[in-house]
C-alpha cells in the first residue's frame, strides 16, 4: 500500500478523504480503521502539515477532512480555523490526543459534529 494514498474499493461512490496527521503511526491506525468498514469506498490523501493540507484543498476536491489539531506548522486550534476558513463547506472530523472538554465543546459549537480522541481509536467501528 502506498504510504501517501490508499484505495479501498467496494460498491458505490468513492469518498475523497484528506487526512492531515503528522504522526505516521496515528495515520496508519486511522487508515486501518477506515478499511474495517467494508462498504466504505474511499481514497485517502495523507499530508503531515497544515501547509500541505491547504495546498491539497486548493488543488483537489475532498468530501471530508480528518484533521489533527496539533501539527508542526500550526498550534492547537490554528489548524482547524485555517482549514475551516479555506473550505467552510467541507465536513471536518477533528482528531486529537487531547482529552479536553473545553476543546470538544468549542469544536462542536463551531459546527464540527465529530471529534475522535486518538487514545480511543481502537474503540471505533
Amino acid at each position: 500500500m502506498n504510504t501517501e494514498k490508499a484505495m479501498h474499493e467496494v460498491e458505490g461512490e468513492v469518498v475523497e478523504v484528506l487526512l492531515v496527521e503528522d504522526n505516521p503511526g496515528d495515520a496508519r491506525l486511522i487508515r486501518e480503521k477506515l478499511l474495517e468498514v467494508p462498504s466504505f469506498k474511499h481514497h485517502v490523501t495523507h499530508v503531515g502539515r497544515l501547509s500541505e493540507a491547504r495546498h491539497q484543498l486548493a488543488s483537489a476536491r475532498f468530501d471530508v477532512a480528518l484533521l489533527d489539531l496539533v501539527l508542526p506548522d500550526k498550534p492547537r486550534m490554528g489548524s482547524l480555523i485555517e482549514i475551516y476558513d479555506q473550505s467552510a463547506r467541507l465536513p471536518i472530523v477533528v482528531l486529537t490526543g487531547l482529552d479536553d472538554e473545553t476543546l470538544a465543546t468549542w469544536t462542536l459549537e463551531e459546527g464540527h459534529r465529530t471529534i475522535w480522541l486518538k487514545t480511543k481509536l481502537t474503540d471505533i467501528h
